[in-house]
């Protein structure tokens, strides 16, 4: 009789990576999925939220393009310094604080769809923000 294994293939997850790291790397990657949706959806999103042109959506898109890799390659720095956390966690709060500007002014007219779509994305950049901040919070606690 024979014995047979059986080896179960799974994909390779960095066990090193801090959860501030992860937290990162995660934010990379919902900014290019985002960025491409941005692009590549540019015209029917615009104007299913009620932007006339899709040049601002096009420029995000750009913005987060350029932003993802960025956030990749400091989520690979090991440390990665705190003030390169700080940098993406305060953006990731600009970044919520101009969608409440959009919401709560007729600066952009957006439509209700428009608004909740905003909405919706700066609930979850604001998550990235928190679960940064305790990911810093807790490398923090790690070095004392």
């Amino acid at each position: 009789m024979s014995t047979s294994t059986s080896t179960v293939l799974t994909p390779e997850i960095d066990q090193k990576l801090s959860p501030l790291a992860r937290a990162i790397r995660a934010n990379a990657f919902f900014s290019g999925i985002s960025a491409l949706v941005f692009l590549l959806g540019a015209r029917p999103i615009a104007s299913w939220i009620g932007l006339g042109e899709p040049a601002l959506l096009t420029a995000v898109g750009v913005l987060l393009l350029l932003y993802a890799p960025v956030l990749l390659w400091i989520s690979n720095r090991r440390p990665i310094p705190r003030w390169m956390a700080w940098v993406v966690i305060d953006l990731d709060i600009l970044w919520v604080i101009g969608s409440a500007i959009l919401v709560f002014t007729d600066w952009v007219p957006l439509t209700v769809a428009g608004k909740w779509t905003v909405v919706v994305l700066a609930d979850i950049v604001a998550g990235f923000a928190l679960i940064q901040y305790i990911g810093l919070r807790a490398e923090a606690r790690a070095k004392d």
